[in-house]
């Protein structure tokens, strides 16, 4: 996170619902732009939402210039 986003901080939780398990990751560096995130060349947030989708969940990207926020959700097997 340091090397991409410039943040000092990271957070990480890991919750689940009676039907997911939800992975949220959050920084506190510059951002990051949704041109940036659509880019065909985005391997690292287009592999994370590939490997998501491969387990039935999704992959979300908040980002403002405070920080960016991914929260990964992957669905329980028998919910």
């Amino acid at each position: 996170m340091a090397r991409h986003a410039n943040a000092t901080n990271a957070w990480i939780g890991l919750a689940q619902t009676d039907r997911a398990y939800v992975l949220t990751v959050r920084d506190d560096g510059g951002g990051v732009s949704e041109e940036d995130l659509r880019k065909p060349m985005s391997h690292g947030v287009r592999g994370m939402r590939e490997r998501a989708q491969h387990f039935g969940g999704n992959l979300s990207v908040s980002s403002t210039s405070e920080g960016t926020t991914v929260v990964v959700t992957i669905p329980k097997q028998n919910a």
